[in-house]
């Protein structure tokens, strides 16, 4: 279960390349277009990258220029950390909060070459928010955890 994300993310991006490649051979070999293929496939490249974003969230893998952070000193390092994690969380909160309403608007809505709502697309919006959320939560809990080790030791 804890590998579920990074699971997920391999086997969209297998269907991805299936389906590619699918929509290629049908198209331009066998001169049929097949209803629902790239609908499919921007449905899968949404989760995709929302999983991926969590996963990155989850592995703490943030964007930082690790040149200028080795250099500062370790206490502006931790301020600096945490003040990333913090705008992590709010931007989660952010996609967990407008994702919700988004997505039961868009499960009034369906994919015309596929038949399905367009709802199973929007909600990997508040999904991944809710992953994310948790994994900084997470991570805070150890941070908070290990101080308090620190003080009693």
């Amino acid at each position: 279960m804890e590998q579920l994300p990074e699971a997920l993310v391999v086997v969209l991006v297998a269907l991805l390349v299936v389906l590619a490649n699918a929509g290629v051979l049908f198209r331009y070999v066998f001169l049929l277009q097949v209803s629902g293929i790239d609908e499919l496939q921007k449905m899968l490249l949404v989760w995709l990258a929302f999983t991926g974003g969590a996963v990155g969230v989850k592995r703490g893998a943030h964007f930082g220029v690790h040149l200028v952070m080795a250099r500062l000193p370790v206490r502006v390092r931790e301020a600096i950390a945490g003040t990333t994690e913090l705008f992590v969380l709010v931007f989660a909160t952010v996609l967990v909060m407008q994702g919700i309403p988004a997505t039961k608007i868009a499960f009034r809505q369906v994919f015309t070459g596929l038949g399905i709502s367009i709802g199973w697309q929007y909600l990997a919006v508040p999904v991944s928010g809710g992953l994310m959320v948790g994994y900084v939560c997470y991570r805070a809990y150890g941070v908070v955890a290990r101080m308090r080790a620190a003080r009693e030791a």
